[in-house]
């Protein structure tokens, strides 16, 4: 039996302590990797608005756009889960979502569906501001959240 009542009340007062402070839950990342195999599973899990994401290593125009969406996709706060699909190691979610087959393709989903498609980078307009914009006017209720800036 432990009979110190300092020691007792020490490890009262570090239970009550511990007690009170909380672990951050670490937060789902808002970038993901997705293949053929693993896409289905990813967007049946996902809430709200769902970007895929087709790139290639070879492809200037992805690399360009890839920074920029990664520097974006937090400021939507939850609102925007993102998907990244490397081209050349799915060719079944290519077919699928980007028969085109042009690059960077950009593939806006909801709930399953499809909301919006985009193909290419437009040179005149900073990617940064595309993302922000094309994504902000396809969010569920746009009125009522602000346009996230930077």
């Amino acid at each position: 039996s432990f009979a110190n009542p300092e020691a007792e009340e020490d490890i009262a007062c570090m239970v009550a302590f511990l007690a009170q402070c909380q672990r951050e839950t670490p937060q789902e990342p808002i970038i993901v990797k997705a293949t053929d195999s693993t896409l289905e599973s990813l967007m049946n899990q996902a809430e709200g608005l769902v970007l895929l994401d087709f790139w290639a290593e070879w492809c200037f125009a992805c690399l360009e756009a890839g920074p920029a969406l990664e520097t974006v996709a937090p400021s939507f706060d939850g609102q925007l889960k993102v998907f990244k699909i490397e081209v050349d190691e799915n060719p079944v979610l290519v077919n699928r979502y980007a028969p085109a087959l042009s690059f960077p393709c950009f593939v806006l989903m909801r709930e399953g569906k499809l909301v919006d498609r985009r193909y290419g980078i437009d040179p005149t307009q900073e990617p940064k501001a595309f993302f922000r914009t094309w994504i902000h006017q396809h969010l569920k209720d746009p009125p009522g959240v602000p346009m996230p800036e930077g």
